[in-house]
């Protein structure tokens, strides 16, 4: 890869993360669907982490490098550049999902 091209690579990525933070500020919670939430805070997010860890880890016995130290937590490096969105019933967190760009490796 050219320097160049690294270059517009690496403006690329800087967009693409700036156009997931401007989503993140343009979503809002609707009260058609009170359950669905836009996470916009660590505790919020510590919760999907921990039900990750459970789904993958504990449940699949699968390996993750986590991006934070909290014991029983999946947080990957993503969760904080995408967009994470969330349903929360009254008894707890039922489902998770992040929406974040695709890096192409060549």
């Amino acid at each position: 890869m050219e320097a160049s091209d690294h270059n517009n690579c690496a403006r690329s990525g800087a967009l693409l993360i700036g156009e997931l933070a401007h989503l993140r500020n343009a979503l809002r919670e609707c009260e058609a669907y009170p359950h669905i939430r836009v996470v916009r805070d660590y505790s919020l997010l510590r919760r999907i982490g921990q039900l990750r860890y459970q789904q993958y880890v504990v449940g699949q016995g699968k390996t993750y490098k986590a991006a934070v130290l909290d014991p029983d937590c999946l947080i990957e490096l993503t969760d904080f550049s995408g967009v994470n969105i969330c349903a929360v019933e009254e008894s707890g967190l039922t489902a998770a999902m992040r929406i974040g760009h695709l890096t192409r490796h060549q």
